[in-house]
C-alpha cells in the first residue's frame, strides 16, 4: 500500500512541475489578431435583450485580459528510499488542489462529468498558442490572452470545420437573444452563429468587417446559411448568407451581393465570370429608383422598368462617355452580345444601342438615324458598322452618322436618309448639304442600269461610270390649312382654305443657291402655277424671296418693300381701297416686288424702294438687276403660256410685278 501511495505522490509531484510551468510559460503567446478589415463600431447583433444573468456582448472578436493563472509551487520529489506512511495522503491532496488547470477549474465549475459537458473524451493536451480538453458534449479552450472558455456542441461542429488557426481561441461562451432566436459565440478571429433556420456557422474576421458594415444579422444578409469557402479565384473566399453572398479577394476586399443583381452576377459564372469580384456595395442612388454595382470587369445595372444587366469593356466605356443612365441611352436593356459579322458585339439601352468592333470601336447610335440604319439591314448591310457617333453640327438642326459604307443623315423635314457609294461621292464634291443639293430626301434607287438618290434640290443619278446631277423644283401642293392663312384670311373673303392650296417649291436665290419657298393659290390653278416657276427654275431665274404673307401679317406694302414673291391674301388693290385684288381669290401672284414695281391709279408706283427700277416705264425696260422681269423673260414665258396675262402690259397702269388668271 505505501508503495501504491508513494508512486501516486511521485507522479502528482511530476505532473505539477510539468503542468505549472506550461500554463505560467507558455509555448508560444498566442498572436493578437489583426482583423482585415476591421468591423464597424456601433452595430451589436441581437436586438431581443438575453434573460437576466446571460450577457450578450459586442459580436466582434476580442482579446479580453488573460485569466489569472497562479503559479503552483515545485514540490520536492521524496527519494525512492522515503517510507510513506498514512500520515502523507493530506499532502497529495494539497498537491492535487495546487496543480488544478484554468482548463480543469472550469469544468469543475460548470458541474464536471455531471454537468453539461458530460464526461473527459480528450484529456487536456496543448495545441498551438494554448491548451484544450474535449469531452462529450463540447470542449475547454484556453490562451494566455482568453482564459479558458467552454464551446458547447453545436457550436464546436462549425469550431472544428472551420479551425483553430482561423478562428482563434473563443473569448467568451454562447449568448443567446438575438433575432429569431439566435445565439453566438466569439473568438479571436471569427464569431460563430447558432440559429434554428439557417444553421451553426462561423464568420471569420476575413468577412467580418463587411458583415458588421450591414448591420450583422440584423442587416439585409441576415444570419449565415453556409461554411465559408475558400479556394476561389485569385485564392479568394466566399460565403452565402440568408439575404445574399459575401465575395472576398486580397485585392478587392469583402463586399456583398444580393437580389436581382447578386443573380446576374451569378448567373454569369460569380467570381469566375467575366465580371470577376464586387469592388463596391450596391448603390441605388440613381434616377428612376435605379441601383448599380461595380466588379473588377465592369458593373451591373438596375432598374425596375429594365431589371439586372451588366456592362463591361469599351461598349461600357461609350456608355459612361454619353452620361451612363442619365444620358441619352438610359439605362441598359440587355447583357452585351458578340454573335454579329466580324467579331461584332451590341448591347441594347432604353434609348438605343452601341455596336462594337476591333476595327470601329464602340459607337452608339439612336433615333432616326437607328431606324433607317435597321432598314437597311443593320451591320448586314451594305452601310456596315457604324464608325461615329451621331453628329448634331449641320444647318437646318441636321445631324449625319458615319457608317463603313456610307453615311446617314437627317433633319426634321427631310427625316434619316442614307447615301452610299457613288452617289455619296458624287454628293460630297458638291460640298455635301452645304451644296446646291441640300439635304437627301429619299433613299438610292435603282432601274434600267442606273441608280438614282433625290435631294432637297435635285437629283443625282448614277449610270455605272459617271455621276450627272439634276436640280430640281421638287414642288409639293398640300391642303391649305387655317394656320397657313392665320393672316391673310378673314370672314367674308371670295375663297376660303378649302378652296385653297398650299405650294412648297424650290427656287434660284438672288445668292446663286437654291432655297424653298411656300405660296397659296386657288386649287384649281396650282399646277399652273408650278409648272410656270418650274420653267423659271431649269432657266436659273431667281427669285429674291418666297415666303408665307404671313411673315408680315399680310400687310402687303410691307412684304412689297422686303421684296417677296406670294400668291393669296385676302386684301384691297394698294392704292385702292375699293377695289378687291385678285389675290383675294388666289388667282394672282407678285414677283420680285422691288425690281418690279407697279403703278396705282394716282400715278404712284410701288414699294418706295423700287422706283429705281422704273426706268422709262415702257412695256420692256432696260435689265439692269436680276430678277427683272419683262416680256422674253422665262417666268413671263412660262405663265403666259398657261393663259396667265402678265401685268407689264397694262398701260397706263403698268404693274410689272403681277400675274393674274385671265386677262
Amino acid at each position: 500500500m505505501r508503495r501504491v501511495v508513494g508512486l501516486m505522490v511521485a507522479a502528482v509531484v511530476a505532473w505539477t512541475a510539468v503542468g505549472a510551468t506550461a500554463y505560467a510559460q507558455p509555448p508560444s503567446a498566442p498572436p493578437t489578431p489583426s482583423p482585415s478589415p476591421s468591423p464597424s463600431a456601433g452595430v451589436t447583433p441581437g436586438a431581443t435583450p438575453p434573460p437576466t444573468g446571460e450577457a450578450t456582448a459586442s459580436p466582434r472578436p476580442t482579446t479580453p485580459s488573460a485569466t489569472p493563472t497562479e503559479t503552483p509551487s515545485p514540490t520536492e520529489t521524496p527519494s525512492s528510499s522515503a517510507s510513506l506512511s498514512p500520515s502523507a495522503t493530506p499532502s497529495v491532496e494539497r498537491h492535487e488542489l495546487a496543480a488544478e488547470t484554468p482548463i480543469a477549474a472550469r469544468y469543475r465549475a460548470s458541474g464536471g462529468a455531471a454537468g453539461p459537458l458530460g464526461a473527459v473524451t480528450k484529456a487536456e493536451t496543448a495545441v498551438p498558442g494554448g491548451r484544450m480538453a474535449r469531452y462529450r458534449n463540447g470542449a475547454i479552450y484556453w490562451s494566455q490572452a482568453t482564459g479558458a472558455k467552454i464551446i458547447e456542441a453545436r457550436m464546436l461542429a462549425a469550431f472544428d470545420r472551420v479551425g483553430l488557426a482561423r478562428a482563434g481561441f473563443p473569448t467568451d461562451e454562447r449568448s443567446c437573444g438575438l433575432a429569431d432566436g439566435g445565439c453566438l459565440q466569439r473568438f479571436t478571429k471569427a464569431i460563430i452563429y447558432d440559429q434554428r433556420d439557417a444553421g451553426v456557422h462561423a464568420v471569420t474576421n476575413q468577412l467580418l468587417g463587411r458583415y458588421a458594415d450591414l448591420r450583422w444579422e440584423q442587416g439585409r444578409l441576415g444570419y449565415p446559411i453556409a461554411d465559408e469557402l475558400c479556394g476561389l479565384r485569385d485564392g479568394g473566399c466566399s460565403q452565402r448568407f440568408r439575404g445574399g453572398l459575401v465575395l472576398w479577394s486580397s485585392a478587392t476586399g469583402a463586399w456583398a451581393t444580393w437580389g436581382n443583381i447578386g443573380i446576374t452576377h451569378a448567373n454569369l459564372g460569380y467570381e469566375r465570370g467575366r465580371l470577376g469580384y464586387p469592388t463596391t456595395g450596391e448603390r441605388c442612388t440613381l434616377k428612376d429608383g435605379g441601383c448599380y454595382q461595380k466588379f473588377a470587369g465592369g458593373d451591373i445595372y438596375w432598374s425596375p422598368r429594365t431589371g439586372a444587366h451588366p456592362v463591361w469593356g469599351s461598349i461600357r466605356n461609350t456608355w459612361a462617355g454619353l452620361g451612363w443612365e442619365r444620358g441619352r441611352l438610359g439605362f441598359p436593356i440587355s447583357a452585351e452580345s458578340c454573335t454579329l459579322k466580324d467579331r461584332g458585339c451590341y448591347q441594347k439601352f432604353t434609348g438605343g444601342s452601341i455596336y462594337w468592333t476591333a476595327r470601329t470601336g464602340a459607337q452608339p447610335i439612336w433615333g432616326g438615324i437607328a431606324a433607317a440604319w435597321g432598314a437597311q439591314g443593320w451591320e448586314r448591310g451594305r452601310l456596315g458598322f457604324p464608325t461615329t457617333g451621331e453628329r448634331c453640327t449641320l444647318k437646318d438642326r441636321g445631324c449625319y452618322q458615319k457608317f463603313t459604307g456610307g453615311s446617314i443623315y437627317w433633319t426634321p423635314r427631310t427625316g434619316a436618309r442614307p447615301v452610299v457609294g457613288a452617289i455619296e461621292k458624287a454628293w460630297a464634291a458638291q460640298g455635301w448639304e452645304r451644296g446646291l443639293l441640300g439635304f437627301p430626301t429619299g433613299s438610292e434607287w435603282c432601274r434600267d442600269g442606273k441608280c438614282r438618290q433625290d435631294f432637297q434640290y435635285g437629283r443625282i443619278t448614277w449610270d455605272g461610270s459617271r455621276a450627272s446631277t439634276e436640280y430640281r423644283q421638287n414642288a409639293t401642293i398640300r391642303r391649305t390649312s387655317s394656320s397657313d392663312v392665320r393672316y391673310t384670311y378673314r370672314s367674308g373673303c371670295p375663297v376660303g382654305p378649302g378652296s385653297l392650296r398650299t405650294i412648297d417649291m424650290n427656287y434660284w436665290g438672288y445668292d446663286g443657291r437654291i432655297h424653298r419657298g411656300q405660296m397659296i393659290i386657288r386649287d384649281s390653278y396650282a399646277q399652273r402655277v408650278v409648272d410656270a416657276f418650274n420653267d423659271a427654275f431649269k432657266a436659273r431665274f431667281p427669285v429674291a424671296r418666297m415666303d408665307n404673307p404671313n411673315v408680315w401679317r399680310g400687310n402687303d406694302p410691307d412684304q412689297m418693300v422686303a421684296n417677296n414673291t406670294s400668291g393669296f391674301n385676302c386684301r384691297s388693290v394698294v392704292g385702292n381701297p375699293q377695289a378687291v385684288s385678285p389675290h383675294s381669290y388666289g388667282t394672282a401672284v407678285d414677283t420680285n416686288t422691288v425690281q418690279n414695281p407697279f403703278r396705282d391709279k394716282n400715278g404712284t408706283w410701288w414699294p418706295s424702294n423700287g422706283r429705281g427700277y422704273v426706268q422709262d416705264g415702257q412695256l420692256n425696260r432696260k435689265i439692269t438687276s436680276q430678277g427683272m422681269l419683262w416680256t422674253g423673260s422665262s417666268l413671263t414665258r412660262g405663265f403666259e403660256s398657261r393663259g396667265w396675262f402678265w401685268g407689264g402690259r397694262w398701260n397706263p397702269g403698268r404693274d410689272y410685278q403681277h400675274f393674274n388668271w385671265g386677262p
